[in-house]
């Protein structure tokens, strides 16, 4: 009933003998909805209500026979819409929560903390298990979004929410603080869209003839970085791609010259038509470069889902077991001769001496203690480097064995390196 103190200041009058009993008092019946919204009303605008009652008054003007709109209380009470939603979202805050508020047990923060859910049971065991000095509104908050997917996680970035949340997802949000975006609560919907994106995608990749196509959950380009990689080459444009190319670009300058500064002061259009040209310009740049059949038919793609919520795409990955294998070439009967005898020692020293030998041609000591310092005083490093060049060329010519003729490249390629540090570093060696 409205109006108990205006009723038991009539029943003062009448003891004081300053209102007869028999006076007729106006007094209106209204249902049980209207009822609350006038006590409501009268409460808001006289005498402050205890919060919590205020907050259960809300839910029931919303939620009552009526059903009155968020907007129609907002303009009623003179509030924002906002603030009628944090109200009413405080309403649906567990019984046995809002009798420890009105004890004083919990802070108005502690109750905002728990209507991020609007499950009272999960609120219920979220104050059953934060006790004492635990239970913080931020470790309310933790605990109560732990099974669920923050909005800025790349799987949601990737699928979006409105994708997402068309396809039945619920979005928590918190109404009292920044939440980010808020919580996707539907992790297994979640999961099975960015898995069918993800697949899309692969799907398109292996059209395109790769030998495999990887998908990784996470962003794992570590586990892919020591692997050989084929990359795409340029492939001539032909004559239509050309003629297109041109008509886009003149397009591009005359919207350049009536819109200087680009698509920032053009209509919609207009932004529509430098979008779509640039797009088609950029495809057509991709068309420049392709990779060779043969390379697409033994390497593979990945495909890594990054912190940003994009898909990074990579082309051309050999597998080891994919490279091609060289059989070594037959070795002659006397280079067997040779290795029966086992000659092949020899052979090994006669190309180290080849290197020492070209040393000496050039008056240089071949001991390692001196040998780069005369290199320095008395040889010009071109000179040295080619008289190292002809003599290995020469002793490995009349080498017999592959072994051993691989030898003397391997020497070469030391003396050439000693060379190259001793003047300088390989940058001025290889300018040389």
């Amino acid at each position: 009933m409205a109006g108990g103190r205006r009723y038991r200041g009539l029943t003062l009058l009448v003891q004081r003998k300053r209102l007869a009993a028999t006076t007729s008092i106006p007094c209106r019946r209204v249902a049980d909805q209207d009822a609350i919204d006038t006590s409501l009303a009268e409460n808001e605008d006289r005498k402050a209500l205890h919060p919590a009652d205020a907050y259960e008054a809300f839910a029931a003007l919303h939620e009552g026979g009526r059903s009155v709109g968020v907007e129609e209380i907002a303009a009623r009470f003179g509030v924002t819409v906002h603030t009628v939603r944090q109200r009413l979202r405080l309403g649906t805050v567990a019984p046995v929560l809002l009798a420890a508020y009105r004890e004083g047990k919990l802070t108005l923060d502690h109750v905002m903390a728990f209507t991020i859910t609007e499950d009272q049971s999960a609120q219920e065991r979220a104050f059953a298990e934060l006790q004492g000095w635990q239970c913080t509104p931020q470790a309310i908050r933790r605990v109560l979004t732990q099974a669920s997917v923050p909005a800025h996680d790349p799987r949601a970035l990737l699928v979006g929410l409105d994708a997402y949340q068309a396809a039945g997802g619920q979005v928590q949000r918190d109404l009292f603080t920044e939440d980010g975006g808020g919580w996707l609560i539907n992790t297994p919907l979640l999961e099975r869209l960015a898995g069918k994106h993800v697949q899309q995608v692969a799907d398109q990749l292996r059209a395109e003839g790769w030998k495999w196509v990887v998908t990784d959950p996470a962003d794992s380009h570590a586990c892919w970085r020591d692997l050989r990689r084929v990359w795409p080459e340029d492939v001539p444009v032909t004559e239509a791609d050309q003629r297109r190319r041109d008509e886009l670009a003149a397009r591009f300058d005359e919207l350049a010259l009536d819109y200087p500064n680009g698509d920032d002061d053009a209509p919609d259009e207009v932004q529509s038509e430098f979008e779509a040209i640039q797009a088609e310009l950029d495809a057509l740049e991709e068309r420049e470069r392709a990779f060779r059949p043969e390379d697409m038919a033994r390497s593979g793609a990945t495909i890594t889902l990054t912190p940003m919520g994009s898909l990074r795409i990579e082309r051309g990955y050999i597998r080891p077991e994919d490279e091609p294998q060289f059989e070594p070439e037959p070795e002659s009967e006397e280079a067997g001769d040779i290795e029966n005898g086992n000659d092949e020692e020899d052979e090994n020293e006669a190309a180290a001496e080849a290197v020492d030998g070209a040393m000496r041609h050039a008056g240089i000591n071949s001991t390692p203690e001196t040998a780069l310092t005369q290199a320095k005083a008395h040889v010009l490093p071109a000179d040295l480097a080619r008289i190292i060049h002809e003599k290995c060329a020469i002793k490995a010519k009349s080498l017999t064995s592959f072994a051993t003729m691989r030898t003397a490249c391997l020497m070469e390629f030391f003396a050439m390196k000693s060379l190259a540090q001793a003047f300088g570093g390989v940058g001025r060696f290889r300018a040389i």
